[in-house]
């Protein structure tokens, strides 16, 4: 028998499977489209390659050997595997068990992300996530594959590789305190600048201040007092107050009454924020990937700004 199994025709696996189910030549062939003739080839080759003769006459017809006998449930079971390999697989989230992980800043979880939980367990009451917080350039890393789906604006450092679709954008806003001197009255470029403001550093992202050369193109700059990571802390401490705070507008409506802060249009043109779900190559065809981030993208859109 050969050993090497380069020479080895897969398909004449399928044709082995064949005779040992139909036991007979005639069958075998009209079950795979085959002509009688090229059947009885095939069986000489499978005999030539087993060392035994498979199929043998008796008094009502052709049975099978003891060899062949031997290797009819092994058969099955290659062949069952070797179709599965080839198979795509089928993902239900309804049954899957199935752990998956996000990245965003703290303004992304806070803004976007709570808008997609409710469907995500809904749909798949068994699996779990994990929600990362996301930092400039990490994603460059080699073990940015680990994360599944990557939401965020312009400015984090995603790798060219990574594949991506926009889903909206953003526009910056003023927040100051209801009890701010400027809460009463409508925002101007000089008096936006007359007073101290708060800097959030979302991510460690090196375009947190991307306002000031906006500001230096008009003459102007600003006087930054406090800089601080954190977008809930950074929002009411801006409602207790004098300093102004510029950023993103999703967020800040639900804290707007608890934190006694008003918002206002930025008193200058800035281009809106616009936010990408991003993924590594690796994960585009997997069927679970593509439930999450269709889940992901669809529940963020009806929260974010029209894209």
């Amino acid at each position: 028998m050969h050993e090497n199994l380069r020479n080895i025709d897969l398909n004449l696996l399928t044709a082995l499977e064949a005779l040992l189910e139909e036991a007979h030549v005639s069958r075998a062939a009209e079950r795979l489209n085959l002509s009688q003739s090229a059947m009885s080839r095939t069986l000489a080759r499978l005999r030539d390659l087993l060392d035994d003769p498979l199929l043998i006459r008796g008094p009502k017809g052709m049975i099978l050997t003891a060899r062949a006998q031997q290797l009819h449930v092994p058969l099955k079971q290659v062949l069952g595997g070797v179709k599965g390999l080839l198979q795509r697989e089928v993902f239900d989230p309804l049954t899957t068990d199935r752990h998956f992980h996000i990245k965003g800043t703290s303004y992304v979880a806070q803004a976007y992300f709570p808008a997609a939980l409710q469907r995500f367990y809904q749909e798949a009451p068994g699996a779990s996530l994990s929600i990362h917080n996301l930092t400039f350039n990490e994603m460059a890393g080699d073990e940015a594959a680990s994360s599944d789906l990557v939401l965020c604006g312009g400015g984090m450092g995603i790798p060219d590789s990574f594949k991506q679709r926009q889903v909206g954008h953003d526009r910056m806003v003023v927040v100051m305190s209801a009890d701010h001197p400027l809460a009463g009255v409508d925002l101007t470029l000089d008096s936006y600048v007359a007073y101290p403001h708060s800097l959030i550093t979302v991510g460690g992202s090196p375009h947190s201040g991307t306002m000031e050369p906006v500001l230096e193109r008009l003459g102007h700059r600003r006087d930054i007092q406090l800089r601080l990571p954190h977008i809930v802390a950074g929002l009411e401490m801006v409602g207790q107050s004098h300093l102004l705070l510029t950023m993103a507008s999703n967020l800040v409506e639900k804290f707007k009454t608890p934190f006694n802060l008003v918002i206002k249009p930025l008193p200058f043109d800035y281009p809106p924020i616009d936010y990408y779900f991003s993924w590594h190559p690796v994960h585009h065809q997997d069927p679970g990937h593509i439930w999450l981030r269709n889940l992901f993208y669809e529940e963020v859109r009806k929260v974010i700004g029209g894209g």
